[in-house]
């Protein structure tokens, strides 16, 4: 789980502040709710979880995630114009994370930012499942590259939800739920099998 907080946090503000605070204040709930599985699925473990922000204007909400077992890396500005580092330190730290001995089959982006694009390009090459959070405008190669988009409203939905709410929501993020406007029309990606090279023996093919 890698959380672009500026980004999240801002796109938040601008649909519903109250839903803004409870990201901000209560990450634990929505990430709870996202961890459990929907009908027929297993729950997931979160092995990763990296918040971005910067500690000039959100300092203060740094004790909220640390607490729910968050590691909080400060992004602060870096240009006149406000520009932090949160897009590099979150690729390099995802592309660790992607290239690391534990095998992570699902990545999480909590980003509207177009940037992660590339980000999620490499995700799909490597045959890892990838959902993207959005909190605003998502462009449009960015959500199609992503396997599944938790949509503005279905965000909102779970971190104003009730308990019984949550795991249709949840199941939403499958393509499985409320949205069938979000539902997959890609088949699941399956690894093709093996080819038979009869007059050379058996061979292993990448």
């Amino acid at each position: 789980m890698f959380v672009d907080f500026d980004n999240v946090y801002t796109g938040l503000m601008a649909l519903d502040p109250a839903a803004a605070k409870r990201f901000a204040e209560d990450p634990k709930h929505w990430t709870e709710a996202l961890a459990v599985g929907g009908a027929g699925e297993e729950s997931r473990r979160f092995l990763i979880r990296n918040c971005y922000l910067n500690p000039v204007i959100y300092s203060k909400y740094r004790p909220y995630w640390t607490r729910a077992g968050f590691r909080v890396i400060d992004c602060p500005s870096l240009t006149q114009r406000g520009k932090s580092s949160t897009d590099i330190n979150l690729v390099l730290d995802a592309m660790d994370a992607l290239t690391g001995p534990a095998h992570i089959e699902e990545f999480f982006v909590a980003s509207a930012d177009a940037d992660f694009t590339s980000l999620i390009q490499r995700f799909r090459a490597a045959d890892r499942m990838t959902t993207v959070i959005a909190a605003g405008a998502v462009a449009f190669a960015y959500r199609e590259m992503a396997d599944s988009v938790v949509e503005s409203h279905d965000f909102v939905a779970i971190l104003n939800g009730t308990a019984a709410d949550v795991p249709r929501l949840v199941s939403a993020v499958k393509g499985e739920g409320i949205s069938p406007r979000r539902r997959s029309h890609r088949a699941p990606r399956r690894r093709p099998p093996p080819k038979c090279w009869p007059s050379c023996g058996p061979r292993r093919v990448r």
